[in-house]
């Protein structure tokens, strides 16, 4: 859904997705991307991931080597989701509202964990190029 909305959209609930200079598709050239080479007149500008800059000499490139961001931004809302999720296991038949996330202090402690080893992995240089991932800005 990220991937499909970054490369179509140039804005999503006031969050401005074109910064970076990414160039937009429209849904049938991002459903057909396979056919890129015989599209004629396809070109793409250069964008912004993390300190790179992404030029594509091939335009096709761009749905390979230029979606990083998206699958940056598709992993960091799967890490969010899991861990928020996680505070289901607190009950089975109460709410947050009645047993607060703070009962399991362990539980807690794991998702801080969990969402500071996402972090170090999004911002530590080294660990981003082997994860193929770029560091995100506040924005996005």
């Amino acid at each position: 859904g990220i991937f499909a909305l970054w490369y179509t959209h140039d804005s999503f609930l006031g969050i401005d997705l074109s910064a970076d200079g990414h160039t937009l598709v429209t849904l049938s050239q991002l459903r057909s991307w396979g056919e890129c080479p015989s599209w004629d007149g396809f070109e793409v500008s250069p964008l912004s991931v993390g300190d790179k800059t992404l030029s594509f000499s091939n335009p096709c490139d761009y749905f390979s080597t230029g979606k990083v961001k998206a699958t940056t931004l598709s992993l960091s809302v799967l890490v969010a989701i899991e861990m928020f999720n996680s505070l289901n296991a607190l009950s089975e038949d109460n709410s947050l509202f009645t047993m607060p996330p703070w009962t399991n202090p362990w539980l807690l402690a794991a998702m801080f964990v969990s969402f500071g080893l996402h972090f170090l992995i999004l911002y530590v240089p080294f660990l981003a190029n082997i994860f193929g991932i770029v560091p995100l800005s506040l924005n996005e």
